[in-house]
């Protein structure tokens, strides 16, 4: 079956950038690109901020190596191209997907042997597969298939996990353009499906519209989004859903508006973003219908200065949660969700915490930015950093410091009511050291310690325990 695999890959491959028939005009230009990663982590307390108890329980330390290949292949002609990429990994050495169903020590990370027995199950996906084309003389471009779509700051959607859809981008003149894209996201029956991401006849889109204006002096822009989620839930059951039976609707509709900018003032290069959502949710749940309208807001700022040994960095995000979780309401800032890889599309989806998100060679595929201000719970997030990249010739030197803390309390009788807990969810250091071993290869370092607060508290008698991750490897991109 692998056999078949490959060979069907390599002859899609030859079919889609080698071929030229008499009614092509211009042959195509392929271009490779590509990051191979190899990573060995070192961690512990990073899943539940907490010390290992005697009983084994609270045991999460991890000491592996892992890698990820990602390959894009570009075939283009004039005003157009073609886009294919492929992705292995990561996966965790010495891990067995057939035995481990796909699944290494940590979660959402494969397994590989390297036994080449092992072959039940692939790990090869394509990540993404698009058209990307301009209309001649029109400064309209069109990219349509599986494609790394995202809203501004990637805050409502991030374009690390592509999704099927069509973007159409306007370059008006004068600085400003115009891009509007529709994302399909879930479609039709899954019976595998995870119950939030709907077993039944479901369907969700999201369409969002975007203008921004970009001069010497400043950049800004505003955006709108719509989000229409119709799923059916429990077809096959559950302790918390109920037991199967009639499929039960789980409805939400949600509405985003936002505005941008950037601008120079004095040596300080200031970036600041806010943003709106409403939401309408309904659901039954366990023989309980629910009907709750939300409502929740966003804001971020950034700045830049040059100093005499590297560049400054400084900002704060604030975006709160659900005060009140014994009324109809259920406020706090929404993302899109996604098919069941993706729990969340949108940065502040559920994640393990702050802490494996990490800087640049952590085990997660996001980003920096990609800092969950919403986690798992109903808090808001109020996060503060300071940093400093420093160049040293062929090295690059980074610090961080972030402070970390919820809006609020969750031993407020009206959300949690858990009076062992308290906002402080700690401050993290985050270093990372970068140097170029040749000009495509990299080898990368990074320690990130978190001094966890009583926000990790899981009882009354436990206490938080600090966290670290430390890593090192080496990217090669071409």
């Amino acid at each position: 079956m692998k056999k078949k695999l490959i060979f069907f890959m390599v002859v899609a491959l030859v079919a889609l950038f080698g071929w030229n028939n008499g009614a092509s005009a211009d042959p195509a230009k392929v271009i490779f690109k590509g990051n191979y990663d190899i990573v060995a982590v070192s961690s512990d307390n990073v899943h539940d901020m907490v010390e290992e108890q005697p009983d084994g329980t609270y045991a999460d330390e991890v000491n592996n190596v892992q890698q990820r290949f990602r390959l894009t292949t570009i075939a283009a002609t004039e005003n157009v191209k073609g886009v294919i990429g492929l992705e292995i990994g990561w996966d965790e050495w010495g891990k067995s997907y057939t035995v481990q169903s796909g699944l290494g020590t940590e979660t959402g990370t494969g397994g590989d042997t390297g036994v080449i027995a092992d072959t039940p199950s692939t790990n090869i996906e394509v990540r993404m597969a698009y058209i990307d084309f301009n209309i001649p003389d029109t400064g309209v471009s069109i990219m349509a298939g599986k494609a790394p779509l995202y809203t501004h700051q990637q805050v409502i959607q991030t374009a690390a996990g592509p999704s099927p859809g069509i973007q159409a981008t306007w370059a008006i003149g004068g600085g400003s353009k115009l891009k509007v894209y529709w994302t399909k996201l879930v479609e039709g029956k899954d019976p595998r499906a995870q119950d939030w991401s709907g077993e039944g006849d479901s369907d969700y889109d999201f369409y969002y519209a975007e203008y921004s204006n970009k001069t010497k002096a400043m950049n800004w822009g505003v955006y709108g989004g719509y989000a229409r989620d119709y799923r059916e839930i429990n077809t096959t059951g559950s302790l918390f859903y109920g037991p199967p039976g009639a499929p039960k609707p789980y409805d939400e509709t949600s509405n985003w508006l936002g505005a941008f900018a950037g601008f120079m003032a004095g040596p300080l290069k200031l970036i600041l973003h806010g943003a709106y959502s409403s939401s309408d949710f309904k659901a039954v749940r366990a023989g309980v219908t629910q009907d709750r309208d939300g409502s929740g807001y966003y804001f971020r700022a950034m700045a830049f200065m040059k100093t005499g040994i590297g560049l400054l960095n400084l900002g704060t995000m604030y975006t709160p949660g659900d005060s009140d979780r014994t009324d109809n309401a259920w406020d706090g800032f929404r993302t899109i969700e996604g098919p069941t890889r993706y729990p969340s599309l949108g940065l502040f989806g559920p994640g393990p915490n702050l802490f494996l998100w990490g800087n640049g060679v952590a085990v997660e595929e996001y980003t920096q930015i990609c800092l969950p201000p919403g986690g798992t719970d109903y808090l808001g997030r109020w996060y503060t950093n300071v940093g400093l990249t420093i160049p040293m010739g062929k090295a690059k030197f980074i610090a961080e410091l972030w402070i970390l803390r919820t809006v609020e309390d969750p031993s407020d009788p009206k959300i949690y009511n858990q009076t062992y807990r308290d906002e402080e969810i700690g401050n993290e250091i985050d270093l990372e050291l970068h140097y170029a071993l040749t000009k495509n290869l990299t080898l990368k370092a990074e320690l990130d310690y978190l001094m966890a607060g009583d926000y990790f508290k899981p009882n009354a008698t436990l206490d938080p325990d600090s966290a670290y991750l430390a890593a090192v490897g080496v990217s090669y991109a071409f």
